[in-house]
């Protein structure tokens, strides 16, 4: 019996190197990487980071997509693998990691969580494929919380392993022990055993409707309920806001959006009861719920144009209303086909939510021409900006005698863009250069501050780019420490991070953080026996007493 399982799972592991050979190239690769960085030093540069566990996934996708093709093995390999590249050109030219703004941020995790949804129903093109699109993805979901599953256990159950050595023997067992553990059991055991549960290109396509218990109870004494009450209370609170004849509250859109995403998740879970018809609770459910939910669709939409109005468009603001108008689509749509093609629940989002997110129309470019307009408008009023760009020299006194109101027509917008497009994207607002500073410095020296006061409780974070390890040939024993973690340690280090918090910290100064980066070599404590690199630390520095308190840090320390 042994043999025979262990046979059944060396074929089963030879099949996933046959049907997926790029994604397993790619876990095996972010896998060495991630040994490198623990054992060796290496840094993992964003760009990788970012490439190959998506990178993964890609490869996944791609695969299902093509593998009922009629084309030889080998091109079936390459069309994944071209996928891939293309991903890898675009990971190429992603900013770093303290680099990456909300927009860019924003835009990749769409795109991979694109990738992720696509997996579920890329095999499913055709007409009357629902019932297997359903079997598939209920089989996947599960098997890849079993996996999960196994993966932690075996990581504890080893993980005691090294803790019993350690405590029991007196056997010095090192952190990078635990980290190498993760890696093998997160990084190679959980997705390769996954991709072994993964149905093959022709057993995908059984429609297997089989419905458990648990999932019955979820969805019918458990879900449905929930919804109910949802329904309720929003439509209590619907009544409520037409008597009253007054607008909505923002948070309206919130909790109709969860009603709306709740309602289509409990018809995916439903779906083998419902064509069955063999509960009631269950056929007017998804018969009528998008009847039910579309006039607290209009409340919602009421309340996304409220918030545009009160406050202005953003990006998050407008995926809403992408979402509120996708919901409209969709449950008419339910209604008119009597719920026959649950897939397009999966599928019409994921393509909307592409399409909003590539391109020049994507959404951020709208919203960023749309600030740009509204700032463009604010400077051309100004009577002192010449040509309505902004000075760093000449502007400041002026913006120093202007009210909180005033100002924050000018810094609202300005903080918007360097938040969610980098100091770049303000760059044409002004005549001097400023995409070397910090939004908070830039606020500082245009007195654009509202309040206006110096502010004697300053909270500063520093982060060390590229960390220059030394050899550590040199050193006994290497120890990561990371306060947040409960580390402690008792080596002077507050001399060097005051001089540069003091550094930083102007006298005028009317910014309440000082973020910066500096090099390696700044935040280095080499005494005769030890070593320490410091990676971060944040703290508060106090005017009054010129002198700073450190909250937290992060290091290396080698000791010899």
């Amino acid at each position: 019996m042994k043999i025979s399982s262990l046979t059944s799972a060396l074929r089963r592991l030879q099949e996933v190197v046959v049907r997926f050979p790029v994604s397993l190239l790619l876990l095996i690769g972010f896998a060495v990487l991630s040994w490198l960085e623990i054992n060796a030093g290496y840094y993992i540069p964003s760009q990788q980071f970012y490439f190959f566990p998506t990178g993964t996934i890609v490869g996944i996708t791609a695969m299902l997509g093509v593998e009922n093709l009629r084309f030889q093995q080998w091109k079936k390999h390459g069309l994944t693998l071209v996928c891939v590249l293309l991903w890898s050109v675009y990971c190429a030219y992603l900013p770093d990691k303290n680099m990456m703004y909300f927009d860019s941020g924003l835009q990749f995790f769409i795109l991979g969580a694109v990738f992720v949804v696509a997996a579920f129903f890329i095999s499913f093109p055709k007409k009357n494929q629902d019932a297997a699109f359903w079997g598939f993805s209920r089989n996947a979901v599960v098997r890849l919380c079993e996996s999960v599953i196994f993966g932690v256990v075996i990581f504890a159950g080893l993980s005691v392993a090294l803790l019993s050595v350690d405590s029991l023997f007196d056997i010095a067992v090192s952190d990078k022990y635990y980290l190498n553990l993760a890696v093998c059991c997160f990084i190679l055991f959980t997705p390769i055993y996954f991709l072994t549960t993964v149905p093959d290109k022709t057993k995908k396509y059984q429609a297997d409707l089989s419905f458990n218990q648990a999932l019955r109870i979820l969805g019918v004494y458990i879900a449905l309920p929930i919804l109910g009450l949802y329904i309720a209370i929003l439509y209590t609170y619907l009544i409520k806001i037409v008597a009253v004849w007054e607008l909505p509250n923002g948070w309206v859109s919130t909790l109709v959006s969860i009603l709306a995403v709740g309602g289509l998740l409990v018809m995916l879970i439903l779906y083998p009861v419902w064509l069955k018809k063999e509960d009631k609770v269950v056929n007017f459910f998804t018969r009528y719920f998008g009847l039910l939910i579309l006039p607290l669709l209009v409340l919602m939409s009421v309340g996304i144009f409220r918030r545009i109005a009160d406050y202005g468009i953003t990006i998050n603001r407008c995926y809403i209303l992408v979402l509120n108008l996708w919901f409209y689509g969709i449950f008419i749509y339910l209604f008119l086909t009597k719920n026959r093609h649950i897939r397009w629940i999966v599928i019409s989002p994921t393509i909307i939510f592409l399409l909003a997110s590539i391109g020049p129309w994507r959404i951020s470019n709208i919203v960023k021409q749309s600030i740009y307009n509204r700032l463009e408008t604010t400077l051309s009023q100004l009577d002192f900006l010449d040509g309505g760009k902004i000075s760093m020299t000449d502007s400041k006194i002026y913006f120093a005698q202007m009210d909180s109101t005033a100002k924050a027509s000018v810094r609202e917008p300005l903080d918007y863009l360097a938040d969610t497009y980098g100091m770049a994207s303000i760059q044409p607002f002004f005549t001097d250069d400023v995409t070397a500073k910090t939004r908070y410095n830039l606020i500082r020296d245009l007195y654009l501050n509202l309040t206006g006061s110096v502010s004697n409780s300053i909270y500063f974070l520093i982060t060390v780019d590229n960390i220059a390890l030394p050899n550590i040939n040199d050193y006994h024993s290497f120890v990561y420490f990371n306060t947040a973690n409960g580390d402690t340690l008792s080596i002077p280090i507050h001399n060097g991070i005051h001089k540069l918090v003091k550094a930083g910290a102007k006298d005028g100064d009317y910014v309440e953080n000082i973020p910066f980066s500096t090099t390696n070599e700044n935040l280095v404590i080499k005494e005769s026996k030890y070593s320490l690199y410091i990676k971060e630390v944040n703290g508060h520095y106090y005017r009054q007493n010129d002198s700073i308190t450190i909250s937290s840090f992060d290091g290396f320390l080698f000791y010899k």
